[in-house]
C-alpha cells in the first residue's frame, strides 16, 4: 500500500521531473499505488526513510519518541495523522521553537543529502560532460549551498506539517544553515576558495567509487568543483 504523503511527492516529482509525460498516464501511475511501480519513476522511498531517521533521532534528544515504525505510516498510510496522534500531542505539548524546528528539518535534509551521496551510481553520472557543472552536488551538506538542499524539502514538508514542526518561512532555515555552514568552515580551516579546493581534495569520499574519488583529488577537477560551489553558493569569504 502506498500512503498519502508518498504519492503526494511522487505526483511532485512525476510534475517536474517527467513533463513530457502525458497527465493521463501520471494519473494512472498514481492511481495504481504500487509502490515499486512508482519507486522506478521518483525514487522517494530512500529518502522519505533518512529523513523519517533523522527526525527520529532529533525528536529523542528532546526525549520525545516516535514509534519505531515511524517510517513505514509515513510512506504507507493513508492517515498518519491518526497513527501518529498520540505523540503529535506531545510535540504540541513540547512547545518546539522556531529555531528547534528549523533544526529538525535541517538535519532531515542533510540526511536525504547525505544518503543521496550514499547511493550515487557514479562514473556516468558524474563523468557525463551534460552534467559537469553539477559536480559540486557530490560534497557535503554544508558545501552545497541553502537553495540546492531546499531542493529536497518537498520530502519532509508534509511530515513536518503533520507533526506540527513545519517552520514558519524559509529564513529560519537559512538562519540555521549558515550557523552550520560557519562552524564547517571554521573547523576545516576554509577560508577562501584555494583554502576550499585544498578541503576537496583531501576529503574521504568514503561513499563514492573509486574513480570518482579520484577523480575529486586532482588538482584541477578540485579546482573547478571549488569554483562551483563559489558560483552557486557563494565564495567561502561570504560563509558567516
Amino acid at each position: 500500500m502506498v500512503g498519502r504523503i508518498y504519492l503526494n511527492v511522487a505526483k511532485k516529482l512525476l510534475e517536474s521531473n517527467y513533463s513530457e509525460m502525458y497527465e493521463l498516464q501520471r494519473d494512472r501511475l498514481l492511481s495504481r499505488a504500487d509502490l515499486s511501480e512508482l519507486d522506478a519513476y521518483v525514487e522517494a522511498k530512500r529518502p522519505l526513510e533518512n529523513a523519517c531517521f533523522a527526525i527520529r533521532n532529533e525528536l529523542e534528544v528532546c526525549e520525545t519518541y516516535l514509534p519505531q515504525d515511524f517510517a513505514t505510516i509515513i510512506i504507507h498510510s493513508d492517515v498518519p495523522a491518526e497513527e501518529l496522534a498520540a505523540v503529535i500531542e506531545v510535540i504540541k505539548d513540547k512547545g518546539f521553537t522556531e529555531t528547534g524546528k528549523a533544526k529538525i528539518a535541517l538535519a532531515a535534509l542533510f540526511a536525504i543529502h547525505d544518503g543521496w551521496v550514499m547511493d550515487y551510481t557514479g562514473n556516468a553520472r558524474f563523468f557525463d560532460q551534460s552534467g559537469a557543472d553539477k559536480r559540486y552536488l557530490v560534497l557535503q551538506s554544508e558545501l552545497i549551498g541553502f537553495d540546492a538542499l531546499m531542493e529536497k524539502y518537498l520530502f519532509i514538508e508534509n511530515i513536518l506539517e503533520i507533526l506540527g514542526l513545519s517552520p514558519k518561512n524559509r529564513h529560519s532555515l537559512e538562519q540555521v544553515y549558515n550557523e552550520r555552514r560557519a562552524g564547517f568552515k571554521q573547523y576545516f580551516e576554509i577560508k577562501n576558495t584555494y583554502d576550499l579546493a585544498s578541503f576537496i581534495r583531501r576529503a574521504n569520499y568514503f561513499a563514492l567509487s573509486d574513480s570518482v574519488a579520484t577523480a575529486m583529488k586532482d588538482p584541477i577537477t578540485a579546482e573547478t568543483i571549488a569554483r562551483q560551489v563559489a558560483l552557486h553558493s557563494g565564495a567561502p569569504e561570504t560563509w558567516h
